[in-house]
């Protein structure tokens, strides 16, 4: 008896053993690898050949996990081969994961970076895709991806590349409706997707309609050709929040929104990237949104962005918000706006157009739209690139009502074109259609126009009133290098308390004493920095605060919106007083100088690599003369995306002395990368001024890099490190995780880091528990290349 007992008791053991824990939801198994046969799902060797049967066997709170292959959706008993209306319908509720082995034993093994795992679902039913056009494309799945109302942040799409998506991006009518991702209005996460080489006629990569709110982290839209707009992401209604999402190389024919159109509703993008997308017949080639839309962008950039008819980078007929956003080199060809056409209502913040170019007006923007508001944006090398002339605003072009703050222009252009027309206008800015722009505190420095006008130039009964602002060093080969007005009466350019090279008496309203003709002294015009930080400086306290307008976005954060705009373009405080004033007024031009401004003037100031020490590089700077200075603090900022400034050191000043002086400071133990580092110089009573930052590459001495995870230890319920690694020749790696007992418990990463660059991973501690873990990067060969230890804290 008391042995059947025993046995009863063991095998009551191995069943509950076997048997989920309470409340725990399944997993079900899919390997494209595994046999159909015994397969239910239930283990990696029983696993599902196929995704359709996984998702059938799923219910709400479970999860999919897919091992690497690729998965087609008339795949699996149940569905015929080349029937081109089935998708994969997502089950809401359930999380499908890619990126295993099919040997993993928890979610946090598997690689979850869709261009490494090598997990494809494929719209390509055919296998037979050569390119994105008929009649290759004719057997191809309509949509790969569908989600409707029924799903909610709990369905999860997590680590897979989607492809193969449509009949092509330029079929015969009627045009069929085809995504590689539909949602109709589900707001399901989707996470770690490369959405790629899909074709249709509008929004080959996603569509999202019907008020859908999806959440998308992590996602790239790449390649992907439609022929009307969206070609990476066609969001018809709702609110969409993108965040660290990528769209490059995707086009569109004739449409809008080479990689994203928004119709209706307020999506919310973050730390998104814009490059070389493009429309060869509309507006956008990066980001069109319509008039109906209230899209925000924060942290946002747009790189080589193209559209033939405006806003090479964005265009914009809804009501924008745009902070922090970055539009360098893009390109509008027969429209306006290269990097942006504003035809609504927008708020720009901290924006920064760059080597933009259009070939008719505004190279780095036009304004055509309603009332809008710029505060801290900086212009900088834009361009109108029309051979044949004519043109106008190498930076902005204006035909309706702008207000702009804080605003910098320098080194914009107008040339003549081939034909030498002297009617290139407005170097940096044109204002026409009876516009009304209002520029205050702006710095207008070292732009040109091939006719009139090399800083300004207003027509066509429009007006510009300019407050508080340099305008300086401007020039037109025609006439009027500062400021212009066409014949009309009311074609007006009001000028009065400001800095003008040469005077300006255009105003009626002037007062000749509120006109300064001097020469601002500008830290160093030619290399961009337009501070004035010299003592006695003829723009020092000479603007009026009165002219500001409210900081009604309350850019200093402390709840009044009411008061006057209280920082410049790099964020200092503007109410700062150079000249002892009981009320102290505001400087003239886009930036404020700082009290007690740093009597120290630096000739040099170089970076460069040691040859004998690669991990190691030597600063050098030189002095011209130095009044109570007590030296300088050197500030570094690592080669990682994410890092800050932070204190390096500290070297000595000489006091006070007209004689030069030379100083060095050397820098050890660097990572892989582009450093950068600036000095902070300080007087003996404490006041600081900051110099602009040098650069110095640091390559990778060794074959292969794996840096300390950081923080080390990770400490807490949510314990989570950073590693970065990379292989000096662009070699196969894996990142592998060890417990204490050399047990491999995960693969961190897999694939190819590019040559000499660090690739940085989190390390998500879920699942783990307390202890010492080991990190090996693994070369090709096998062998292992590189060590590291992390400590985790529960």
């Amino acid at each position: 008896m008391q042995k059947r007992s025993l046995l009863s008791a063991a095998l009551l053991a191995l069943l509950f053993a076997a048997a989920p824990a309470s409340g725990q939801d399944d997993v079900v198994y899919v390997d494209s690898s595994a046999s159909s046969e015994n397969a239910d799902g239930t283990s990696w060797p029983r696993a599902f050949p196929d995704l359709q049967r996984g998702l059938a066997a799923a219910a709400a709170g479970d999860e999919i996990w897919v091992a690497r292959g690729t998965y087609r959706p008339d795949d699996g008993p149940r569905v015929p081969d080349g029937k081109r209306d089935t998708s994969f319908v997502l089950v809401p509720g359930v999380g499908v994961y890619g990126g295993f082995d099919g040997d993993e034993t928890e979610r946090a093994g598997r690689t979850a970076d869709p261009e490494a795992n090598g997990t494809v679902l494929s719209g390509d039913l055919a296998g037979n895709d050569a390119n994105d056009s008929p009649p290759n494309r004719a057997d191809n799945a309509s949509f790969v991806i569908v989600t409707n109302a029924r799903h909610e942040a709990a369905t999860i799409l997590d680590g897979f590349t989607i492809s193969g998506a449509g009949t092509g991006s330029n079929p015969t009518p009627p045009f069929p409706n085809e995504s590689a991702v539909r949602n109709a209005g589900g707001s399901p996460t989707l996470a770690n997707l490369l959405i790629t080489e899909n074709a249709t006629p509008r929004g080959a990569g996603m569509r999202n309609t019907d008020g859908g709110a999806p959440t998308l982290t992590n996602v790239t839209f790449d390649g992907n050709d439609a022929r009307f707009d969206g070609a990476g992401f066609y969001s018809e209604s709702g609110r969409p929040t993108l965040t660290e999402v990528t769209f490059v190389g995707n086009s569109n024919g004739e449409g809008s929104g080479g990689g994203m159109y928004v119709g209706t509703g307020a999506p919310v993008l973050t730390r998104v990237v814009f490059e070389r997308n493009g429309t060869a017949g509309a507006s956008g080639g990066g980001l069109f949104a319509s008039g109906d839309s209230q899209p925000v962008l924060e942290n946002v950039t747009f790189t080589e962005n193209f559209a033939v008819m405006g806003g090479g980078g964005m265009a914009n007929r809804g009501m924008a918000t745009l902070e922090n956003v970055t539009f360098e080199a893009n390109e509008a060809g027969d429209g306006l706006g290269g990097g942006m056409y504003n035809l609504g209502a927008a708020t720009l913040v901290d924006v920064t157009f760059r080597g933009n170019s259009s070939d008719n007006g505004g190279g780095g923007m036009a304004h055509d739209g309603a009332r809008s508001l710029l505060i801290n944006v900086t212009f900088h090398a834009n361009a109108i690139e029309n051979p044949y002339g004519r043109d106008y605003g190498g930076a902005l072009s204006v035909s309706g009502p702008l207000t702009l703050a804080n605003t910098l222009f320098y080194d914009n252009e107008v040339p003549a074109g081939n034909n030498d027309d002297p009617s290139s206008l407005g170097g940096a800015v044109y204002v026409t259609d009876g516009a009304a722009a209002r520029f205050v505190n702006a710095t207008f420095a070292s732009n040109r126009a091939a006719g009139s006008g090399g800083a300004l130039f207003v027509a066509d009964s429009s007006e510009a009133v300019v407050r508080n602002s340099i305008l300086w060093k401007n020039r037109a080969d025609g006439s009027a290098n500062q400021i212009a007005t066409d014949s009309l009466p009311a074609s007006v350019a009001d000028v009065d308390t400001s800095l003008v090279e040469g005077g300006y008496d255009g105003s009626a309203s002037a007062r000749p004493d509120f006109i300064v003709d001097a020469d601002p002294q500008f830290e160093d015009r030619s290399g961009g920095d337009l501070r004035v930080l010299t003592d006695g400086a003829p723009v020092l306290d000479r603007g009026a605060r009165r002219y500001l307008p409210p900081d009604s976005l309350d850019l200093d954060a402390d709840g009044d919106t009411t008061e006057k705009l209280p920082l410049d373009l790099a964020g200092a405080e503007r109410f700062i007083d150079n000249n002892e004033d009981a009320d102290p007024e505001v400087d003239l031009g886009a930036y404020e100088a700082p009290a007690g401004v740093t009597p120290v003037e630096l000739a040099a100031f170089t970076a460069a690599r040691l040859g004998d020490e690669p991990a190691a590089a030597l600063l050098r700077w030189r002095t011209v003369s130095e009044t109570s200075n007590d030296g300088f603090v050197i500030e570094h900022r690592s080669a990682a995306s994410d890092s800050t400034w932070q204190r390096a050191g500290f070297v000595e000043g000489a006091g006070t002395t007209q004689d030069p002086q030379q100083y060095r400071f050397r820098v050890s133990d660097l990572a892989p990368g582009t450093h950068a580092f600036r000095l902070r110089q300080r007087d003996l009573d404490g006041a600081t001024q900051r110099h602009r930052p040098v650069e110095v590459h640091i390559g990778m001495s060794e074959r292969f890099v794996l840096e300390a995870p950081y923080p080390n230890p990770a400490r807490g319920t949510g314990a989570a490190a950073t590693v970065a690694f990379g292989s000096q020749r662009g070699e196969p790696v894996r990142l592998l995780l060890y417990d204490a007992l050399g047990r491999q418990v995960r693969t961190l990463w897999r694939g190819t880091p590019a040559a000499g660059r660090l690739k940085r991973v989190r390390i998500d501690a879920a699942g783990l528990s307390s202890g010492t873990y080991f990190l090996r990067l693994v070369g090709a060969e096998g062998g292992a290349a590189k060590t590291q230890s992390l400590t985790l804290v529960r």
